[in-house]
């Protein structure tokens, strides 16, 4: 199964779970200011006497609530998509970082498209092209190194690939981090666990998709149990 498709039911499982509910009506006063707002004939004299005043004094409160209520709608609804895109791109720089266990080659850059779409962002976005290369840039130039590398010298080739190493789980740790920067927001610990479950699973699963667990991978996961262990439980 595609990386990209693991990582994006996981993600809007998060998301489902993060983001901010939309808030309800406040007492019975919001749904008849709303409907006052909208239609003043009859149910201005329901709304006057509940709020024990003229009808003119009904419609004019109708209208601010209604207002009120469309203001405070449109803020949650930005709120929503900006928490959706955030975890989108937390859940981006998990599956990139992963794929630097082995590399990154050009078919899973491009499948990234569908992935990107469905949390409304897009490759040619200024932070989505600085998050790639901020998580790939290192341990790509550090495989293209080691791959022209023609020394024999078994010290040197060590040293590169222990710096490849480190490359690759600074990248990790970074992934982690946005989505701790997320899910600390969200103060409910249950959501927060059902949402590293979550996580988990993903990372799991597209390990497992290749069918050949590498020791980079296995290094992977163990450095996911340990920031888990760390910082969520």
């Amino acid at each position: 199964m595609n990386m990209w498709k693991i990582l994006g039911g996981s993600a809007l499982a998060v998301v489902a779970v993060a983001a901010l509910p939309v808030a309800g009506p406040i007492g019975a006063i919001t749904g008849i200011g709303a409907l006052a707002a909208g239609t003043f004939g009859a149910a201005a004299g329901g709304v006057a006497e509940y709020y024990d005043t003229d009808e003119e004094d009904a419609k004019k409160e109708g209208k601010r609530e209604g207002q009120k209520n469309a203001e405070r709608e449109a803020k949650e609804k930005a709120e929503k998509i900006k928490i959706k895109k955030n975890i989108g791109k937390a859940f981006l720089a998990i599956g990139l970082a992963c794929a630097n266990c082995d590399g990154i080659d050009e078919s899973e850059l491009k499948s990234m498209e569908g992935f990107l779409k469905e949390f409304g962002l897009e490759e040619t976005d200024k932070d989505i092209k600085e998050l790639v290369y901020k998580i790939t840039n290192e341990v790509n130039d550090l495989r293209e190194k080691i791959a022209l590398d023609e020394t024999t010298d078994k010290d040197e080739v060590d040293a590169l690939k222990n710096e490849l190493k480190k490359a690759v789980n600074k990248s990790s740790i970074e992934a982690f981090s946005m989505l701790k920067d997320i899910l600390k927001n969200i103060g409910d610990k249950k959501s927060i666990d059902k949402s590293i479950e979550d996580t988990s699973n993903a990372i799991t699963e597209i390990i497992k998709a290749d069918g050949n667990k590498s020791e980079e991978e296995k290094e992977f996961l163990r450095e996911w149990e340990k920031y888990k262990k760390e910082n969520f439980e």
